[in-house]
Parts: structure tokens; C-alpha cells; sequence
């Protein structure tokens, strides 16, 4: 079986952890109500905030410029109105199970989801040019490392 992050971190090589802070992750979990994936915040600590394949773009909790926590709140005011087709809007707290990811430069948000229709965490890719999203049933780390080598 593949270790999905640490092919990623293999193809990216190292990227230094400059912004790694526990606490700015305790906050963030504490705004948005859930803890979040950890391979996604090892990934975050490892390389944000960075542009990876020149379109995908993340953020870390730790910064000012690039702030996670305030993406994640302007990404769940733009999407309010998207047609989900099913899954429920952007939503963090409590009850929130769609919490964004990460963005890129042609159209696409990426979201972090806690469906009922999955036993883990899945990926959620949003189509916000065209409408129509897809969920992905794998952990963040798969989905990135499956996206990277083109799959």
C-alpha cells in the first residue's frame, strides 16, 4: 500500500516547515468546529503557504498575508449560493462537514469532506465556471499525490 504524503513529499522534496505552529492549527479547528485531516495539516506545515504545479494554491493558519482561516470564511461566503447538488454548502461549526482546502487558478476549490456517504474524510472538487463538483472517497494525501502524477 502506497504512503500516499510521503510520495508527495518525495516529488516535492523538502519543504522546510517554516510556519509550523500547533497552536495556529488549535485555533483554526477551534473557529471552524472539527478537526481537520492530519495528513492534510502535515502537508500544510511541510510546504504552505505555497503554489504547487502553478495552480494549486494553500494557505497555512499561521500567517497574515496567506491566512488559512480567513480563506476558509471568504470561500464559504462566495460558495453560498452554488448549486451542490446534493451536498450541503460550505460549512464549518458544529455541523459543518465541507470545509475548504485549498483553491487554484482555473475555476476549481478543493474541500476537505465529512460525508455521510463515506467512512472517512473525502475530497470534493468544485467546478465553480462550470457548476458540478465531484467527491473523491480517499484521504487528501491520495488525492493530491493521484492528481500530481496525472490520475
Amino acid at each position: 500500500m502506497t504512503d500516499h504524503l510521503s510520495a508527495v513529499f518525495t516529488m516535492l522534496g523538502p519543504g522546510g516547515r517554516r510556519f509550523a505552529d500547533p497552536e495556529s492549527w488549535a485555533r483554526l479547528e477551534s473557529e471552524v468546529g472539527t478537526e481537520l485531516r492530519s495528513d492534510y495539516k502535515e502537508f500544510i506545515d511541510e510546504y504552505a503557504p505555497i503554489t504547487v504545479n502553478s495552480h494549486l494554491y494553500f494557505k497555512h493558519p499561521a500567517t497574515t498575508r496567506w491566512n488559512l482561516l480567513k480563506d476558509i470564511r471568504e470561500t464559504e461566503q462566495a460558495f453560498r449560493d452554488a448549486d451542490w447538488d446534493g451536498l450541503p454548502h460550505p460549512e464549518t461549526g458544529a455541523g459543518g462537514v465541507l470545509i475548504p482546502a485549498l483553491s487554484t487558478d482555473f475555476g476549481f476549490h478543493v474541500f476537505l469532506s465529512r460525508s455521510p456517504r463515506t467512512p472517512d474524510w473525502s475530497v470534493v472538487v468544485h467546478d465553480r465556471d462550470k457548476g458540478g463538483y465531484w467527491e473523491h472517497a480517499m484521504s487528501f494525501a491520495e488525492w493530491l499525490y493521484r492528481h500530481l502524477i496525472g490520475r
